[in-house]
């Protein structure tokens, strides 16, 4: 019983990391997408906060991430 207790405990955890993520996902992709055009090739930079896909490389525009 206890065996299955830790086990809920961890895919709650990994389920609650996962949604907290998508939630970020989604204010980025609300902030990006209000951005006025002339801030269309500013480069955007991840803030240090943020956990983001480390093999990801690479530098994005915000007319690259509005596509």
């Amino acid at each position: 019983m206890s065996n299955n207790e830790r086990f809920v405990a961890r895919l709650d955890s990994a389920m609650q990391k996962e949604i907290n993520q998508l939630f970020t996902l989604e204010k980025c992709d609300a902030s990006v997408n209000y951005m006025q055009k002339k801030y269309g090739f500013y480069v955007l930079k991840s803030q240090g906060t943020i956990k983001y896909d480390s093999s990801v490389e690479g530098k994005f525009t915000v007319n690259q991430t509005k596509k």
